[in-house]
């Protein structure tokens, strides 16, 4: 499996993600303050569990959410490349980790309940396609949006499916390096409501509470929406284009160099 590729037995039974229900809510939470909620390997795999477990539950509403001063940074790097043989990892590696990312985001997608994501902080790359998957996103007027691919000779293919399915060619502002605050977010509508930040979290179960009083109906409002942008065979097209052009930069001596460098000066730091 990937977990055994790519990690230790600690890391593999470290929880990166975890899960509480309420009555209004299924709240899903990154708890992997210390590696900046970074989307690795086990990160994907567990959330993909939690949503899949937030399926089946009696909610209206499921929430993504994190914690520690990034909300997420993207894919774990180290999971892209061979860090002790120094080059890239196989063309199959980096196709499965780029597959259980895109299983993860249509999973989230296909929900049933109505899904938040609730940004309190800086959000990157893979973590900007997490919160774009979601049906709402509630962000605090702190919380910044950055997909720096591009800066890096690595453009975030996979990511931009999300942003340019949530908002359209203005999305590639933000997929060309430029960073979004809160309120750019919201007017080129990749966020939906921003408060400030002590208001966040009170807002996010106001929210809930309200979707949760229409209960199912709530729910076959999005159904019906869902069924009317078409099915997902499209978007699923979209993102088996994105892997591939990931799987070629991150595969190719020049893309793993870069990736490499990246984490030297992280560990420099």
């Amino acid at each position: 499996s990937l977990l055994l590729m790519f990690r230790p037995t600690s890391a593999r039974l470290a929880e990166y993600v975890t899960r509480t229900t309420c009555s209004a809510r299924s709240r899903i939470v990154l708890s992997h303050a210390a590696k900046r909620n970074a989307l690795s390997v086990a990160t994907l795999s567990q959330l993909r569990d939690h949503l899949l477990a937030a399926a089946a539950e009696p909610t209206a509403v499921v929430t993504i959410e994190a914690e520690g001063p990034v909300w997420s940074s993207g894919h774990d790097l180290r999971d892209l490349v061979d860090v002790e043989a120094g080059g890239p990892r196989s063309r199959e590696e980096l196709a499965a980790v780029f597959q259980l990312c895109t299983e993860v985001h249509l999973t989230l997608r296909r929900l049933p309940q109505v899904t938040m994501a609730v940004v309190h902080a800086p959000a990157q790359a893979a973590g900007v396609q997490l919160l774009s998957t979601c049906d709402f996103v509630l962000a605090s007027s702190e919380a910044t949006f950055a997909t720096p691919g591009a800066l890096r000779g690595r453009f975030c293919h996979t990511p931009g499916v999300a942003v340019l399915d949530r908002v359209g060619w203005r999305g590639m502002d933000l997929l060309l390096g430029e960073t979004w605050g809160a309120e750019q977010a919201l007017a080129a509508g990749l966020v939906s409501r921003v408060v400030a930040p002590d208001a966040l979290h009170g807002v996010a179960q106001q929210l809930a509470e309200i979707w949760s009083a229409g209960g199912g109906e709530v729910m076959k409002g999005k159904a019906l929406a869902l069924a009317t942008l078409g099915g997902e065979e499209g978007l699923r097209e979209r993102y088996s284009v994105a892997e591939a052009a990931m799987v070629e930069c991150f595969g190719s001596p020049a893309g793993a160099a870069g990736v490499l460098a990246q984490l030297s000066r992280k560990r420099a730091r």
